[in-house]
């Protein structure tokens, strides 16, 4: 047991297991970091998408309405 041992070895042992204590939790919060950057980059592309309308509706914009260039 712990109480058994010297104080030097005490605090090799809690040394070593807050380094990897440490190392686990960078790599936990890595692992949830890129999963939260993909679905915000997903997210992100998904809202500014435009619809179909949107698309329709710019092409009138910018090329003029069909029935109208036709009279003109």
């Amino acid at each position: 047991m712990l109480v058994d041992k010297e104080v030097n070895s005490s605090l090799a042992f809690f040394g070593q297991m807050t380094i990897q204590m440490g190392i686990a939790a960078s790599i936990g919060l890595l692992i949830i970091s890129v999963i939260d950057y993909t679905y915000q980059r997903y997210d992100f592309e998904k809202q500014n998408k435009m619809s179909k309308n949107d698309v329709k509706d710019e092409y009138k914009n910018i090329e003029g309405d069909p029935p109208h260039k036709i009279k003109n």
